[in-house]
Formats: structure tokens, sequence, C-alpha cells
């Protein structure tokens, strides 16, 4: 018997390579998804904890968490927020476009966080794939529950317990600027730099992401005028297909489960 929720496959798959994650200065790009661990990165994308910790901990002194982050393995941002309390110096986590459910666990857990106007953030209760009997599924719940607990605890600690928390994970709750600066989740709002950009994030997982006119436009690079030569033209890319993007899931899926599979005969 098997229970599939393949949101976060689908979220990983779709914003697959349309991030980034650098470090310049004491500055920690987080532009990308998070992922559980090297293997996971190399097949869906995003950032491993063992990439996090080593740019970390190339750095000395204060440091900012640079946001913007569909989200991703709530297990990876664990092991990124181990190594940020291994860290000795102060972090602030500063939100330039999104910092969506695992990201914002980890903002929860800076010293400090700050948001520039239009940035957002989203809390939602954990996600999995599960396979197994009954008694596995049964399990399988009682482990969301557990984690969800614990999310809902960072974010106590972090604002305070005035709000129901757990209920705020239940409805999938996007914060602007301006209300996470109410409910607790930020310490300041501050201006814009002028280098912060958003990517176009395929958030289309996620079930309450609000429409452009909700909130104002994170800040955006400018795209520069092109003049194009007589009688030339712009080609659109094909867009992929939603049956074509749940094919490469199921065989992404089928992928892995064989490589499980061979692991337990190994004993491993």
């Amino acid at each position: 018997m098997r229970n599939r929720n393949p949101n976060q496959i689908k979220l990983r798959l779709a914003n697959k390579d349309k991030g980034s994650f650098r470090a310049e200065g004491n500055d920690l790009f987080l532009y990308d998804a998070i992922a559980s661990d090297d293997e996971e990165a190399m097949w869906l994308g995003g950032i491993s904890p063992n990439m996090f910790r080593e740019k970390l901990f190339q750095m000395d002194g204060p440091v900012r968490i640079r946001h913007n982050s569909p989200g991703g393995s709530v297990f990876g941002a664990q092991a990124m927020i181990a190594a940020m309390h291994d860290y000795p110096h102060e972090i602030t986590s500063q939100i330039d476009s999104l910092s969506a459910s695992a990201a914002s666990v980890i903002a929860a857990n800076s010293d400090r966080v700050v948001m520039i106007p239009g940035a957002m953030m989203m809390i939602h209760n954990a996600w999995t794939i599960s396979m197994g009997d009954r008694h596995d599924l049964r399990a399988e719940a009682d482990l969301l529950e557990q984690i969800d607990g614990e999310i809902a605890g960072a974010y106590a600690r972090k604002a305070g317990n005035k709000t129901d928390w757990a209920a705020e994970m239940n409805k999938e709750s996007w914060y602007g600027a301006a209300a996470a600066l109410a409910k607790g989740l930020s310490d300041e709002t501050i201006e814009a730099s002028p280098r912060a950009s958003q990517n176009r994030w395929d958030l289309s997982a996620f079930k309450n992401t609000p429409k452009p006119a909700e909130e104002v436009a994170p800040v955006v690079d400018e795209v520069p005028h092109v003049e194009l030569p007589d009688g030339a033209t712009i080609t659109e890319e094909p867009k992929i297909e939603e049956a074509d993007r749940d094919a490469e899931i199921q065989a992404r899926e089928m992928e892995s489960r064989k490589r499980r599979v061979a692991l337990i005969e190994k004993g491993i």
C-alpha cells in the first residue's frame, strides 16, 4: 500500500537549476531549494547541508544569510540549523524575496530576521511520501505530527506564544514584511539592496500562493531592452506539459526506490 504525495518532488523538479548558492564576503546567498544530502542535491537540485556548512565555516564574524528559497527538506534545514548553532558569531537571516517552508525554519532559528518590502515568508505542515502497510503509514503520520510540533516550537521561540502556530501551519500561511513583523517572525523591515533579486520560482505545489496583486512585487533586476536585427523574431521555449512532468517525477521515484532496495539487499 502506498500513500503518494508528490508535492515536494514536484516543487523540487519544477525549480531545479533555477537557483544559486554562493558566498560574497560575509553574505551567504541561500537562493535555492534545500536538499537533504549531497545525493538528493545531485538528483533534484538544491543546497545540501554539507555545501552550507562548508561555506559558512569559511567565514569569520557576523554572517547574513540572504533568503530567496522555495523551501525543501526539513531534515536538510535542521542540519543547516545545527551548523548555525555551531558557528560562534551572530547570524542574521535577511529575506530578500522568499523564505518558504523549510527556509522559514532556518530564518526562525537565526539570531535576527530582517525583511525587505515585498518579501514573503511561508509556513506550513511537513510533507512526505510514504510506502508500506497501515502500521507503517500510521507511524509515518505520527512522525509528521512530531516534526510539525518541533517546527511550531521554532516559530514560538522566535515570535512568542501569542499565536497558535500549529493552526497557522495547518492553513499554509503567507506573510509579507509587515505581517511577519507584526507576528514576530521578523525583527525589522529594511530598505532593499539594489542588488536584491527574485528567482521566478514555480510554487504550484503550494495551495495558497498569493497572487501578485496581493503583495508588493519583490525587487527584481531590470531586464535590458535588446534591439533585434531586421526580420529576427523571439521564439518561446517549449513548455513542459503536466503529463510529461508527472512522468519524469514517477521515473525519478522509481529510480530512487530501486537504489533503496539495492542498499537493503546489500545490508546497508
